[in-house]
């Protein structure tokens, strides 16, 4: 910057000038802009991009931007000043033109743009046109023109600046225009209105007054549009405004005018109506008027704008009230108001400011009501069956308006008599109030509508009993049907009937009015003849009652007054079936089962009561002239007659019961608090049944509105203290008996001191404590807490029990999968590999944690591991470990097992799991790999055994219990069932092993194939395949040939036929490749032996025409020379040779002829062709045709020959003989020589020796030349052939002397080669490899020649190789990395050296061989131990140090929050684990650890503080992560404990803080060993334990109250109550409260658009995803448990209603329409209703065919039989078509159950069964609906009960056999006798489902427990608790795994129960406390049932 700002850029030095000048108070220069400012004013000149620059100051500096600021954009800065400066292209700027192409300017601040135009116009434009040097070029019409277009613009300019503002500004003439007059001449014309004189200098300037008396035109025209405004005309128009458009309207004015009238009060325009005055203007008198209107008009708006503000608030509230029924509340004081104004303003005082402002007012009242209740949500409510609520709403409306206009008429009155000069009475009420009236004649219309639509929608659900019901019924719906037509009809209407404006209504609603008269008609006849059809009283109060409010319209009533007299009669006649009801009962009146005796006479007698009042009451409402009848007088009579009789006796009743209270001694309350049972030991509560019994009569009196004697009032006044009691001593007994109950008999000892602190505590609550004791409550308090601790012992002990369990559970599963398809070994092995390592670290992780668990029981139960009792336990979970382990192997074996097992192949259809190959390698056919065991380990065999063994191996990851080191291998070895299964194993491989060598042997039987040594075979069959002929000479046996080609054609073609591959039993054999093998095997034997017929064929015939000529040519030879010349002696010896060899072939060659030509035969049959086979250019065929005669010309040359040499033949011969004996000399002394010199001892140098050998060889070959030629000539001169057996001798010794010392040589050679290989490059490995090799060669040498080993050289050669054997291991041994300086010098002073130095770059292998280590091995062996000990240790401690360095704590987000808490990488436990074993093997080590010792030590301690404190660590974590968010987040959990709350706030701080502080220390050491780390986590897990603690108490509260929270887990239950406002969170929690009820549907928020609410609901969904309308809305409100009970019993009254309904509906299956028919019923209500109601009408329809039966009707089962097949058939053509999934099984279900009545139907008629109380029909589960209060009662045998309406959704039914009827039985009559159910059998058979399906058909939640010896007498109180409380049923499975000790227990929980049903209690106590029995209309609900697998492992047998 500074270079430009020194002058380098004329365009920037520009800028800098301008914002200079701009900028005057900064100092501004080259270094005021930053760098990147500087870029951007440069991109500004040299760019495109950027057009424009804003500068501004801020902050004492200046800033710069490119964009345009956004406050200028909304209308200017008020603060801010902006220089801007903008390009005139987007080009970049010229240096040369830059002035030109840029743009300056600048926006003041305070002003907008519209202002600083009109500045700019004005100041700066106008003073440029109107300089007379600038107007010089302009002619005078141009100047003219020019200047008032400016003039206009400036005044536009100003005029649009005032509408901005919301005002009307005058625009001004230019100032040329203005001149000043010295002094006025009449004063001012806006004070007096009157023309001043005339001037004539003024009047001369024509065209400035034409310019001010334009500006003053303008004027008028704006102040002449103000004055127009009138607030009526809003209300003419279509918008119907509200009164705050008056009030706006007012306001407006005010501001408008005072505006004008300040702008007129201006000089400028002062001087202006001046200068107009004086110039005599004819504008200024009409403008003076105007400006006196303006002004009256001005104080007019601004006295009503000062009344009117004060009613603004009020308005508002009335037009934003959202609540239109708190409009009422507003009208009063507006009215007030409007009074006060009224009276008070001088203008807003008239009769049309009032009408405009009321009729505004109605206007604003008809706008709140269309929102509150619009048409279209008027017909919306009809719709959804909401009529009642529209005309509510409707009459809301009414009432409303009412009020209003009340409130008017009283302000109107008061308004006449407070200012009766001025009354509102001028006013009249048709001109305010008449499109409000008409609005309300409207509303008035619509509500007879909505009554009318109200009550005809009642016949939609209206079906007429009796004979003609089913016609009467069909024109009910006829009726309904016309109704819906009309009211359809009605509201297709096109426009809002809430609109007062639509005038088509009233034509409208008269036509719906005349349509309903009608129907009116019409309904009041069928009416008549249905009540003429109904046979008794209740029936015709009934029919009346489902036409109520139908009745009272005129035209009915009419109908149906002549109808009452007959009324009265029937009503008659049920008063005397009353009275003799009465009569007869009243000594033993019928009562509910669980009703006392005298509140159940009471109960009845109110019954009868309320029988006769009921009619009496409906027939006075009738109407009164009725019982003026001379009949109903008599009536009347009986029926006062029968209600004193009744109340009588009552009082007769109450009499006896006070003195039987008399009776009942408080002395029963002096009974102890507790008893306990002498054996079991069990406790139960004392409280003495006649006192329940009192306690329930003065209940049922209080109920029922009865005095009650002091003395029971006072027992029951403590009803609650007792209830507390009991509940709470229940609890306690509760919980002592389930832990005597589940403890087993290896527990109890441990628990033991635990139990005695306890039953010293409770011996004073039975020996000393009654009911009437003070310091119960302290007693209960102690008790509970001392049995809460054992309970919390007992149960920490049991969980830890389950979790081991849980553990094998889940790894009961194999360890093995295979592939669907053979996969070969190497990929089995991979997939296996992987597996297998994922279920070892999942069994080691479940090793881990078992030692945890058992760790954490310890740790619970404060005993010594030295314990007896400790050890026994151990003992015990040890064994349940084993039995888990051998469970994991024997389920993999017998997976393995069933995957090999051929009968499990065959039968699975499997294919086999391996595939192999079977294949020729080397000279044995073997399988690849092979099937059996290997020595390299790699046999199919070897593989299984291996996998056997990774099974087994499964012992050694998990650590025993009982030991502190060792596994369960022995003991996997020693079980029963996996050595079966091993032995099963093996049997079935070596079966299939033995298949695959059958599979494999019909491969071997062509074995001779490829172990037949060809070339040896071949040479033996071509020595066995000749013949010798007749004359002694051997030829080609050819047939031998023959058979042996046909004989491997044979079997070429039989090795082609095999199948490939082949399936043998779990193994797939691929045979390709040995077939491929053993057919080219076959090709290359045929080959061998047509290629021998051939080369046999050529090389005869080759040889004999090679002999020919020679014989030719040996015979043409000259023997002699000439006369006296000597015998040529070589050619007479050659000649002679000739003639030898044709004698000796003459015979063999002509006989060879013929089997040649065979043998060209034999080729050919074979397929061998020799067309192309030559011999001396002569194809073998052709020449063998002339070979015989050219044979036989040779023979007959040589005979010729023989004959002209005999003479010289004969003279050699004696001389040869001579030879002979000189040459056998010879050879005896060579022999001779050999044997005494050639070096069989010698121990020199190898050089010598191979000097003799050479010399006595090359002797050899002499004489063995010279033999050779003896023979030869002896052959020829027809003498007898010499032998020399000396030469074959020597030879043979001398061959292998010379491989002794060939060996000897390579042997040193070989050694010394390693001599010199440096220290660090020896390879121990392969040298002794070699040596090894070299022995062996030696010895395999002197085996095969025995005579060597007698040699000394052999003995010198095999001593050397075995001194180096012995050194070789040894400096292998010294090779190994472990070995150290120390242990160098420990090795020199073995071997007695000064030093040994291998780290010397010259130490070699001669260096150690100079040591002779082979003198000292014991010792090197122990020093190289030594050092790879040492080194074993010192690499393990430094990969401990290594990875700690390395190990990090996870710290992970806590949930949402910034907060981190640790968590525990896998990799870190597992390598604690891992090094802290490790560490104690190392200490374990002895004298190798000595060099190390302190160093293990130090991080035995470090590893095992870390491994506690991440322990405490984690804990802490993971209980303050669950207690944080319900502490600190739940209100009413910190309101409710607030000590705890402020506990753990203190922890909260301390443990963010110690994680803020941890964060920064990742190290997983440097973490844990901080100091007091440990100490700090202790403390705070003491502390949560007791927050904890704390929590749990509040739980039980919450319980008590909601008690399904029992059968919620802990974690899922705090939730619930921390989100207990916010409903949405609730609903996950459903299912785990109900049986079936999942979910519900929130409704729309009303408030919030397109919102849902969050706590209103109108539907409930099902687990199977059912749904169920509500009937109404609930609301989730208030504290969780509560709102959850409440929408329990919504849940119930929703089904009853819908049950009602379904009922109702099913009385027209077979007399409806063919839509209400059952089939089609069905499909329309829920699964529930659905079952429920047929079972109802069959229970109804079989009585009523039995009853007809016993009447004398034959038939009548027998017809109902064909109806309930009729019904079952129809089901089955549903099910058989397109149905929904909930349909289907809905239907199933339902046709489950017709199966079943059909059954029953069919077995009574066919046991001939004729009264309804025969045992067959009795034992039937029959079903009774009560309309009256919508219960269902349930009766089976003598068990009766009330259905619980609990929702099961649509889960379908079990199929009823006749073993399901007798469980039905056997369980209810349990039920009957207050005892539960026991269903004992195998696995699977039904037990569990059978008791939920008959809990089912009861509506009882039936929640199913899987029992295990770790549930504790704590769990099951529990469950008790919630069980009772709820009315629910449980189902324990498999009771008897629970621990005989926790039984005992059980037992007197349950027994507390029952007795309290027994004895009628409202509740019981279990050991914690009374809990209450829930009880439906007096039936107790709750049961318990067990289901038991007798004699199963683990069982327990129960107690008597």
């Amino acid at each position: 910057m500074g270079d430009k700002e020194e002058g380098g850029d004329p365009r920037f030095q520009w800028v800098l000038r301008q914002v200079k000048s701009a900028y005057r108070n900064l100092n501004v220069d080259g270094s005021t802009f930053a760098p990147a400012e500087e870029d951007m004013i440069l991109e500004f000149l040299d760019g495109s991009t950027i057009t424009t620059l804003w500068f501004s100051e801020s902050k004492g500096g200046l800033t710069v931007t490119s964009s345009t600021p956004a406050n200028v954009k909304k209308g200017g800065d008020k603060t801010t000043g902006y220089l801007y400066m903008l390009k005139t292209s987007s080009d970049p700027v010229s240096e040369s033109n830059y002035r030109d192409q840029l743009v300056v300017g600048d926006l003041t601040a305070g002003l907008t743009p519209l202002d600083h135009m009109a500045r700019v116009a004005h100041e700066i434009y106008l003073p440029l046109i109107t300089n007379p040097r600038n107007q010089e070029v302009w002619s005078e019409m141009v100047l003219k023109e020019v200047v008032e277009s400016v003039n206009g613009f400036m005044a536009n300019v100003q005029i649009t600046q005032g509408q901005v503002e919301g005002m009307t500004c005058l625009p001004l003439p230019p100032d040329s225009d203005l001149m000043e007059v010295e002094e006025p001449v009449n004063g001012d014309l806006l004070e007096t209105g009157v023309l001043p004189a005339d001037v004539n200098e003024i009047s001369a300037n024509k065209e400035r007054i034409h310019v001010l008396e334009g500006a003053l035109i303008t004027w008028t025209k704006q102040i002449k549009a103000v004055l127009k405004q009138d607030p009526e005309q809003l209300l003419k128009g279509a918008s119907h405004p509200g009164p705050l458009s008056e009030l706006d309207f007012w306001y407006n004015m005010s501001s408008n005018l005072n505006s004008i009238f300040a702008q007129l009060q201006s000089e400028k325009v002062r001087r202006v109506l001046r200068y107009l005055d004086r110039a005599k203007s004819t504008y200024t008198t009409p403008f003076g008027k105007l400006c006196k209107e303006m002004f009256q008009a001005r104080a007019r708006a601004n006295s009503n704008h000062k009344f009117l503000k004060s009613l603004r608030p009020y308005f508002e509230d009335l037009e934003s009230e959202m609540d239109f029924q708190n409009l009422a509340t507003h009208f009063r004081p507006i009215m007030h108001l409007v009074l006060l104004v009224w009276k008070g303003s001088p203008y807003y005082n008239t009769p049309a400011r009032l009408v405009v402002l009321m009729r505004e007012i109605c206007n604003t009242l008809i706008r709140q009501a269309c929102k509150y209740l619009s048409g279209d949500r008027i017909f919306e409510m009809i719709e959804q069956e909401q009529s009642r609520q529209a005309v509510e709403m409707l009459r809301t409306t009414l009432r409303i308006f009412g009020q209003f206009k009340s409130t008017y008429f009283d302000y109107k009155a008061k308004a006449n008599e407070e200012v009766p000069e001025n009354k509102w009475s001028k006013v009249q009420n048709n001109a305010i109030f008449v499109r409000l009236d008409s609005f309300l004649e409207r509303c008035h219309d619509i509500l007879e509508l909505t009554q009318t639509i109200m009550q005809f929608s009642k016949l939609a659900k209206i079906e007429v009993g009796g004979t003609k019901g089913k016609t009467l019924t069909v024109s009910v719906q006829q009726i309904h049907t016309d109704f819906q037509a009309a009211v359809n009809a009605f509201k297709g209407v096109p426009y809002d009937i809430m609109d007062v404006g639509a005038k088509q209504f009233d034509d409208d609603f008269y036509e719906f009015r005349c349509s309903i008269k009608e129907l009116e008609r019409r309904l009041g006849a069928v009416v008549s003849l249905a009540f003429d059809d109904c046979a008794t009283v209740y029936g015709r109060f009934k029919l009346f009652d489902s036409f109520e409010g139908l009745l009272e319209r005129p035209i009915i009533q009419d109908e149906l007054e002549k109808k009452y007299v007959s009324l009265v009669q029937s009503y008659g006649l049920d008063l005397k079936i009353v009275q003799e009801q009465f009569l007869t009962s009243r000594d033993e009146p019928p009562k509910s089962v669980n009703a006392p005796p005298i509140a159940g006479a009471l109960s009845w007698c109110r019954g009868l009561v309320e029988r006769i009042q009921i009619p009496m009451r409906k027939l006075q409402e009738l109407d009164r002239t009725i019982l003026e009848r001379e009949e109903a007088k008599e009536v009347h009579k009986v029926y006062k007659t029968i209600e004193a009789s009744l109340q009588e006796y009552e009082n007769q009743k109450i009499e006896e019961w006070g003195r039987d209270v008399e009776a009942s001694s408080a002395a029963k309350l002096k009974l102890p608090l507790l008893v306990r049972h002498p054996e079991s030991r069990h406790l139960t509560t004392n409280f003495d049944p006649a006192l329940t019994k009192l306690l329930r009569e003065v209940k049922y009196f209080l109920l029922l509105g009865l005095d009650v004697p002091k003395s029971a009032r006072d027992i029951y006044n403590q009803v609650e203290v007792f209830r507390q009691w009991r509940c709470n001593l229940d609890l306690v007994v509760d919980a002592n008996n389930e832990v005597l109950k589940i403890l087993l008999p290896v527990e109890k000892p441990l628990l033991q001191s635990y139990l005695d602190k306890f039953d010293k505590t409770i011996e004073e609550g039975i020996n000393k404590l009654n009911w009437t004791s003070s310091g119960v409550n302290e007693f209960i308090e102690i008790a509970m807490e001392q049995v809460q601790l054992v309970k919390e012992i007992t149960q920490s002990m049991k969980d830890n029990l389950n979790n081991v369990n849980g553990i094998m559970e889940k790894w009961a599963k194999p360890i093995m999968e295979r592939k669907p398809k053979p996969v070969d070994e190497e990929e089995f092995e991979r997939n296996y590999k992987g597996l297998k390592a994922t279920r070892y670290a999942e069994i080691r992780e479940g090793g881990r944690d078992i030692s945890s668990f058992l760790k954490e029981t310890n740790k619970v139960l404060k005993v010594s591991n030295a314990s007896v009792y400790w050890r026994d336990y151990v003992d015990f979970v040890n064994n349940i470990v084993i039995d888990g382990l051998a469970h994991v192997i024997t389920v993999s074996l017998e997976y393995l097992l069933d995957q090999i097992d051929p009968d499990s192949i065959k039968k699975g259809n499997k294919l086999p799991m391996l595939e192999i190959t079977l294949d020729l390698i080397g000279q044995e056919a073997k399988f690849v790999p092979d099937v059996g065991t290997t020595e390299n380990g790699k046999g199919v065999r070897d593989r299984v055994n291996s996998w056997i063994g990774s099974f087994v191996l499964i012992s050694t990851l998990v650590k025993r219990l009982d030991t502190p080191d060792g596994n369960f291998m022995r003991e996997m070895h020693t079980d029963y069932d996996v050595g079966s299964l091993l032995a099963i194993i093996n049997e079935t491989l070596s079966e299939n092993e033995a298949a695959c060598d059958d599979l494999k042997a019909q491969f071997e039987e062509h074995s001779y194939l490829w172990t037949t040594d060809l070339p040896i075979y071949f040479k033996e069959f071509m020595d066995d395949a000749w013949f010798t002929t007749e004359l002694d000479s051997r030829q080609l046996d050819l047939a031998k040939y023959k058979d042996a080609i046909t004989k491997y054609e044979s079997v070429k073609a039989k090795i082609q036929q095999l199948e490939s591959p082949t399936d043998v039993g779990w193994l797939r054999v691929n045979t390709t490749p040995i077939k491929q093998s053993l057919v080219s095997l076959s090709g290359k034997w045929i080959n061998m032996f047509t290629s021998r017929l051939k080369n046999y064929l050529v090389d005869k015939l080759t040889t004999l025409e090679d002999f020919m000529l020679q014989v030719k040519e040996g015979l043409e030879m000259e023997v002699s020379g000439g006369e006296g010349e000597e015998t040529n002696k070589e050619n007479l010896m050659e000649v002679m040779s000739n003639i030898r060899d044709v004698k000796k072939a003459m015979d063999v060659t002509q006989e060879m002829f013929q089997p040649l030509r065979d043998c060209i035969s034999v080729l050919r049959d074979h397929g061998v062709d020799i067309n192309d086979t030559m011999v001396k250019k002569h194809t073998v065929q052709d020449y063998l045709e002339d070979a015989p005669m050219h044979w036989d010309q040779v023979v007959k040359k040589t005979f010729q020959i023989k004959e002209t040499i005999l003479p010289l033949q004969m003279a050699e011969a004696s001389t040869l003989k001579e030879e002979l004996e000189s040459f056998f000399l010879k050879m005896r002394e060579y022999r001779n020589d050999f044997r005494a010199n050639a070096p069989f001892n010698f121990s020199g140098p190898i050089e010598e020796a191979y000097g003799s050998l050479d010399q006595y060889a090359n002797g050899l070959f002499e004489m063995e030349r010279q033999a050779s030629a003896y023979n030869e000539k002896e052959d020829l001169f027809e003498m007898n052939v010499s032998k020399y057996p000396e030469v074959s001798d020597t030879k043979q010794e001398l061959r292998l002397l010379k491989n002794l010392w060939d060996f000897k040589a390579m042997m040193l050679s070989v050694h010394g080669s390693w001599k010199s290989a440096l220290w660090s490059e020896i390879q121990t490995d392969k040298l002794e490899d070699e040596n090894r090799k070299l022995l062996k060669t030696l010895r395999a040498n002197g085996n095969d020649n025995a005579v060597i080993k007698g040699w000394n050289v052999y003995r010198d050669i095999e001593n050397s190789i075995k001194d180096m054997a012995i050194v070789l291991p040894l400096v292998a041994d010294l090779h190994h990395p472990a070995m150290r300086d120390r242990h160098w010098s420990m090795l020199a002073k073995i071997c007695e050296v000064t030093e040994v130095n291998p780290h010397d770059p010259k130490f070699t292998f001669d260096d150690m061989i100079a040591l002779n280590l082979h003198l000292h091995v014991d010792d090197v062996s122990e020093c190289v131990e030594t050092a790879t000990k040492e080194k074993k240790i010192e690499d393990n401690l430094a990969k401990i140090e290594s990875e700690w360095s390395n190990f990090e704590l996870l710290y992970v987000p806590h949930k949402d929050t910034e907060m981190f808490v640790i968590k525990m990488v896998e990799e870190v436990v597992e390598a604690l684990d891992a090094h802290q074993l490790e560490l104690q093997t190392m200490i374990g080590l002895g004298k190798f650890v000595d060099h190390f010792r302190d160093k293990v030590l130090d991080w035995q301690q470090k590893l095992g503080n870390v491994q506690e404190v991440t322990k405490l660590w984690e804990t802490v974590s993971k209980m303050w992560g669950s207690l944080e968010s319900i502490f600190l987040a739940s209100a009413d959990i910190r309101s409710q404990l607030p000590d705890d709350t402020k506990r753990f706030e203190g922890i909260d701080g301390e443990f963010k803080e110690l994680m803020k502080g941890a964060c920064g220390t990742p190290n997983v050491l440097e973490a844990c060993l901080v100091d007091g780390r440990e100490e700090g986590l202790r403390s705070m897990k003491e502390r949560l334990e007791l927050c904890q603690k704390s929590l749990n108490e509040y739980l039980d509260v919450k319980k008590k109250i909601f008690p399904r929270f029992y059968f919620v887990s802990a974690i899922a239950l705090l939730d619930m109550l921390a989100n207990g406002t916010n409903p949405p969170k609730i609903i996950p929690y459903l299912g785990d409260c109900y049986d079936s009820l999942n979910d519900v549907r929130f409704v729309a928020d009303p408030e919030k658009e397109g919102e849902l609410s969050t706590k209103t609901v109108d539907l409930m969904i099902a687990k199977d995803k059912e749904k169920m309308p509500m009937f109404e809305t609930f609301t989730m409100e208030g504290e969780v448990e509560v709102y959850l009970n409440n929408l329990t019993e919504h849940m119930r009254y929703t089904l009853k209603l819908w049950l009602r309904d379904g009922v109702e509906a099913g009385s027209a299956w077979d007399i409806g329409e063919a839509d209400k028919r059952r089939h089609v019923w069905v499909k329309v209500y829920p699964a529930q209703v659905v079952c429920t109601g047929s079972q109802i009408y069959w229970t109804e329809e079989t009585g009523a065919s039995l009853e007809e039966l016993e009447g004398g009707q034959e038939d009548a089962v027998k017809r109902y039989l064909a109806t309930c097949k009729d019904r079952l058939a129809h089901l089955i053509t549903l099910v058989l078509g397109d149905l929904e999934r909930g349909d289907r099984t809905k239907i199933i279900t339902l046709i489950t159950l017709d199966v079943h009545g059909r059954d029953v139907v069919n077995k009574l008629i066919t046991d001939k069964v004729e009264s309804v109380g025969a045992f067959l029909w009795q034992q039937q589960l029959r079903f009774d609906f009560d309309p009256s209060n919508l219960d269902t009662n349930i009766k089976i045998c003598d068990y009766k009960t009330k259905y619980f309406y609990e929702w099961v959704g649509n889960t379908g039914r079990l199929v009823i056999t006749p073993l399901t009827d007798r469980c039905y039985i056997t369980l209810t009559m349990g039920l009957r006798l207050f005892l539960g159910g026991a269903p004992a059998g195998p696995a699977g058979t039904g037990k569990t489902e059978t008791t939920k399906d008959l809990a089912r058909a009861l509506a009882l939640p039936c929640y199913v427990y899987n029992c295990s010896d770790q549930m504790s007498y704590l769990t099951m109180a529990d469950i008790f608790r919630g069980l009772t409380q709820t009315g629910a049923w449980g189902c324990f499975d498999e009771f008897n795994r629970i621990n005989i000790e926790v039984l005992s227990v059980v037992s007197a929980q349950l027994r507390a129960i029952q007795n309290a049903l027994i004895y009628n209690k409202p509740s019981c106590d279990i050991g914690f406390g009374e809990i209450m029995v829930k009880r439906v209309a007096g039936f107790a609900t709750c049961g318990f049932f067990i289901t038991m697998n007798p004699g199963y492992a683990g069982r327990t047998e129960l107690p008597d």
